[in-house]
C-alpha cells in the first residue's frame, strides 16, 4: 500500500528495510497496534534460531509483543536493553516484554533487573553487579536490536511517569535533545546529549547501538517526528517500522539540510 513511501525513504536515507502502515490519527492506540504486528512481521522475518534479540520496553514495544505468534520464529536468547520501572503498566515493562517475547520466540530471556534511572553512585553500584553487567553486556553484542524512540512532550512514557525531574527535562530541552533511545537522549542528528542523566542510566548506549548488525526501530505518531529523525540522521536505524504520516514528513525532511549543514 506505501511502497513508494517505504522505497524513497530506504533510498533518501539509505535504510535496509521500511516498514509504513496506515497512521489512525484518532486513536494512537490504533496506530500502536498497526505498529506492532508490523513490527512482530518484520521480527519474525529476520530472525535466525541461533540469533541473540535485544528489546527495550514500552507501550510500543508491548504492541510488538503481543503480536509475535508462537512458533512463528525462533531464537538463541531475549535480552532487555535498558533499565526498567515497576510504576509503569505491567504488559509495558522490561520484564514482561522480554519474558513473553522469549516465550513466544522459544528463547532463554535475560530481563535487566534494575532500575532505568538512578543516582550516580547506585548506577556505579549496579554495573559491579554480575547479573546486570553480563546482561548489558549481552545487549551490547545483539545481533538484533528492536526499540521505539521516546519524545520529550509530555505525553512520552517517561515523563508521563514521573521519572525525569522537571529541572532535568528542562536541561534537556535546552541542550537540543529531541528524544531518546533506551533512557538516552539525543539531537537532531542523533548525537547523544552530554548531561548528569546520561552517568544515571542503566542502559546500552547509543554507540554500541550503532555497532549492532541490525537495529530496528519501531515508531509512528505525530510528536515522535523529530525523534524518529533524530534517530535516522545518527546512525541508530537499519530498519524502520512507521505510519505513513511520519514517513511522508520524514521524506519532506530529507530534502533539507541538517542542523550541522545549515549552521
Amino acid at each position: 500500500m506505501f511502497a513508494d513511501l517505504e522505497s524513497g525513504l530506504e533510498s533518501a536515507y539509505g535504510l535496509r528495510e521500511v516498514v509504513v502502515v496506515a497512521d489512525a490519527p484518532d486513536s494512537e492506540q490504533a496506530t500502536l497496534t498497526r505498529l506492532g504486528t508490523a513490527a512482530a512481521g518484520l521480527l519474525t522475518r529476520r530472525l535466525s534460531s541461533g540469533d541473540r534479540l535485544g528489546l527495550a520496553w514500552g507501550a510500543t514495544m508491548a504492541a510488538m509483543t503481543d503480536a509475535v505468534q508462537v512458533g512463528a520464529a525462533d531464537c538463541a536468547e531475549v535480552v532487555q536493553l535498558d533499565g526498567s520501572t515497576s510504576s509503569v503498566a505491567y504488559r509495558t515493562r522490561g520484564e514482561y516484554i522480554v519474558n513473553h517475547c522469549a516465550e513466544m520466540l522459544k528463547a532463554t530471556p535475560y530481563p535487566l533487573s534494575a532500575p532505568l534511572f538512578a543516582d550516580a553512585a547506585t548506577v556505579r553500584s549496579l554495573r559491579k553487579d554480575s547479573l546486570i553487567s553480563q546482561t548489558i553486556d549481552r545487549g551490547r553484542a545483539c545481533d538484533i536490536a528492536m526499540f521505539s524512540v521516546g519524545d520529550l512532550t509530555t505525553a512520552s512514557t517517561l515523563l508521563r511517569g514521573s521519572f525525569i525531574e522537571s529541572d532535568v527535562l528542562a536541561g534537556l530541552v535546552a541542550a537540543g535533545a529531541v528524544g531518546d533511545a533506551c533512557g538516552r537522549y539525543f539531537d537532531l542528528d542523533g548525537a547523544e546529549i552530554d548531561t548528569p542523566l546520561a552517568k544515571r542510566t542503566v542502559a546500552v548506549e547509543l554507540d554500541q547501538l550503532r555497532k549492532c548488525p541490525c537495529t530496528a526501530v519501531v515508531a509512528g505518531g505525530e510528536r515522535k517526528h523529530e525523534a524518529i529523525l533524530g534517530a535516522v540522521r545518527g546512525g541508530l536505524v537499519d530498519v524502520l517500522v512507521t505510519d505513513d504520516a511520519a514517513a511522508s514528513w520524514l521524506l519532506d525532511q530529507a530534502e533539507q539540510p541538517t542542523k550541522a549543514g545549515a549552521s
